[in-house]
């Protein structure tokens, strides 16, 4: 939803949860635990734009897995973040050289 408010329209999320994935993007199930959600994320989708769904694993992108870890640290509900959090530096310049980290 941010994106779409602050005009992004070529956007393309990245999940380690092939299943979230796989939920969204088949079929309706109205009766699913997570239905409502489904129902915004599928409704987001369908929007004016180029929203892209892509499976990765969590080592193939552990600025997103350090980020999901900082998270519950945080006091509010939404954070937008202006400055880069202690020990997400290094993680940024091995993802943007192309270092490939090994599954374990």
């Amino acid at each position: 939803m941010i994106a779409w408010q602050r005009n992004f329209r070529n956007v393309i999320c990245v999940s380690d949860s092939l299943n979230a994935i796989n939920l969204v993007l088949g079929s309706r199930e109205p009766f699913h635990r997570y239905a409502v959600l489904v129902t915004e994320i599928k409704d987001l989708l369908g929007r004016e734009w180029r929203m892209s769904l892509v499976h990765s694993l969590r080592e193939g992108n552990q600025c997103a897995d350090f980020l999901s870890k900082w998270g519950p640290n945080c006091r509010n509900e939404l954070v937008i973040i202006d400055d880069i959090p202690v020990g997400l530096q290094p993680l940024l310049q091995a993802d943007s050289s192309g270092i490939l980290f090994r599954r374990v």
